[in-house]
């Protein structure tokens, strides 16, 4: 009788296999959804792309270099938010990798969050001390934030370690301009030429210096090289129209800041100088359309609703200090020097004797006179004295005893602010009055300096 033994026992057959095959079938799905990404963000097939790095991520696979890619995808769509959670996502997974930390440091920049961005680009410097972009970021964060001395360092940086990177050379001139450091500001804007010979943004920036230099025949020069070379470059010809405007060629500035329109039409400073130029030419009409243009595409842009409360006003003194039909205004009309005398005498201002007389009138800016048309008459008479640059004075304001008097003066004083504005741009204006004056005065907003004299003072801002 056969006994019962143990039962053999069966080997059974080790099936790692299956999983053997399911990561390789992972790491297959994983390879393809990588070449697919990258093959279509290379094309510039950036929905595509985003779509297979979001399938990549979803999965659960983790790849630095998806991660920076993905994020620098909805950075160029705008979808900046998303962009950050994937770089800080990155950061979670891949501590010790840099790329994350500058890719955030120059997002947040963008959208102004200082503080954050420059804490980034510090700890990717930390992690990789050579990375001159990060010093070029950090120079940008640290101008925003007018730490200019700082971001003239980082600047200097960046360039020590990358001396062929232009950006670094523009952004150093530019805060070297800020620090008032012109001469060296220009000489890092040359150098960036020499590197890039065909950059229009270093000729527009050498212009500004020159500008500021007071060299400005080769700072309309530079900018129009500028403009040669970027014909689409709506900055070149905002600042070109500025400079046209501080040295009183109104008429072209005009036309730079319509081109720049044509460009940009976004941009709300461009509709705002043309209000200035307006206002300065005395075309009220067209000053009122272009600033409440400008106040349209900027609600809080505080200037242009400066602009136009002055433009409403210098309607309004056009209007009440219109000159009688009988009388007439002169400028630089030699008036005879024995009437300008008794008309000094019956505004009690100092006489002179014809000698001094003329010389003051010689070394006037201009003069204006205001003459009865048949009687031939001196009833008013105003000069203009100035530096040139920031100071204009307007003297001997005197006017015949008439009915009309406040009428005259106003007259003399909007004519005289008026040509200030188109000749003499940017000018302080200051008078010395009499009390009867002193009532016109109010209606041109000048500003009181109790100091015995009766001294009054308006400030005809420059182009911005």
């Amino acid at each position: 009788m056969q006994g019962f033994g143990a039962p053999k026992k069966r080997k059974r057959k080790k099936n790692n296999n299956i999983n053997d095959d399911f990561i390789k079938l992972e790491e297959a799905e994983k390879k393809l959804l990588l070449q697919k990404a990258f093959k279509n963000h290379q094309e510039g097939k950036i929905s595509v792309a985003e779509k297979y790095y979001q399938i990549f991520i979803d999965k659960g696979f983790k790849d630095q270099k998806v991660f920076i890619s993905y994020g620098k995808v909805l950075e160029q769509k705008g979808h900046f938010k998303k962009a950050i959670e994937i770089w800080e996502k990155s950061i979670k997974f891949f501590p010790e990798s840099y790329q994350a930390y500058y890719c955030l440091g120059n997002i947040l920049l963008d959208i102004d969050e200082l503080d954050k961005a420059e804490n980034y680009i510090l700890n990717a410097i930390k992690l990789f001390p050579n990375l001159s972009e990060a010093y070029y970021t950090l120079g940008r964060i640290q101008t925003k934030k007018d730490n200019f001395k700082e971001a003239e360092n980082s600047f200097r940086k960046a360039i020590k370690i990358e001396p062929f990177f232009v950006g670094s050379y523009i952004n150093l001139g530019n805060t070297l301009q800020k620090l008032g450091k012109l001469k060296q500001a220009e000489k890092l804007i040359r150098k960036a030429i020499e590197i890039k010979p065909d950059l229009a943004l270093a000729y527009l920036n050498l212009g500004n210096i020159l500008n500021e230099i007071g060299n400005t025949n080769e700072a309309e020069e530079s900018i129009l090289k500028a403009i040669e070379i970027q014909p689409d470059f709506a900055a070149a010809y905002s600042n070109l129209g500025i400079m046209f405007i501080e040295s009183g060629k109104l008429k072209e500035a005009q036309e730079l800041f319509k081109s720049a329109i044509k460009l940009d039409p976004s941009d709300s400073k461009n509709y705002f100088n043309l209000g200035k130029i307006s206002r300065i030419l005395e075309d009220y009409k067209n000053a009122e359309i272009y600033v409440r243009q400008a106040i349209e595409l900027n609600p809080n842009f505080e200037e242009a609703r400066l602009l136009s409360k002055e433009i409403i006003k210098s309607v309004d003194n056009l209007k009440q200090f219109t000159l009688p039909e009988d009388f007439e205004l002169l400028r630089n009309k030699m008036p005879s020097l024995k009437e300008l005398n008794k008309l000094f005498s019956d505004s009690n201002i100092e006489t002179h004797e014809t000698k001094k007389l003329c010389l003051a009138l010689k070394n006037s800016d201009f003069f204006l006179s205001i003459v009865h048309k048949s009687k031939k008459l001196l009833y008013g008479f105003i000069r203009v004295t100035s530096d040139k640059g920031f100071n204009a004075s307007l003297r001997d304001l005197s006017i015949k005893k008439v009915d009309n008097e406040k009428l005259l003066i106003g007259h003399l004083i909007n004519s005289a602010i008026n040509i200030i504005r188109r000749e003499l741009p940017g000018c302080n204006i200051s008078i010395v009055c009499s009390s009867i004056t002193l009532e016109v005065l109010k209606d041109f907003d000048f500003k009181i300096n109790h100091d015995g004299r009766k001294f009054m003072k308006i400030k005809l801002n420059s182009q911005n």
